[in-house]
C-alpha cells in the first residue's frame, strides 16, 4: 500500500450540509488550526527574521531592518 495524503476542508456547520461521521474520520488524522491576529503574526515573522539574521552573522545595522518591515503597511 502506498501512503496518500489527503487534504479536505469543513465549512461552517448549516446550510444542508451532512456531518462527516466518525465512522469515516476513523481512517484520518484530524488537525484544527485557527486564524492568528496580526500581533501574533507581526511576533512569529519578526522572531525568525532576528534569529536567521543573528545566526548569518549580520550586524546590527541590518538587524534593525526587522523594525522598519515589521511597520510597512
Amino acid at each position: 500500500m502506498l501512503p496518500n495524503s489527503i487534504l479536505f476542508r469543513t465549512v461552517q456547520i448549516g446550510g444542508g450540509r451532512q456531518r462527516v461521521t466518525p465512522r469515516y474520520l476513523r481512517h484520518f488524522n484530524t488537525v484544527s488550526m485557527t486564524d492568528f491576529d496580526d500581533a501574533t503574526l507581526e511576533r512569529i515573522f519578526c522572531s525568525i527574521m532576528d534569529w536567521g539574521l543573528e545566526k548569518g552573522g549580520f550586524g546590527k545595522h541590518i538587524q534593525v531592518c526587522v523594525l522598519q518591515v515589521r511597520y510597512l503597511d
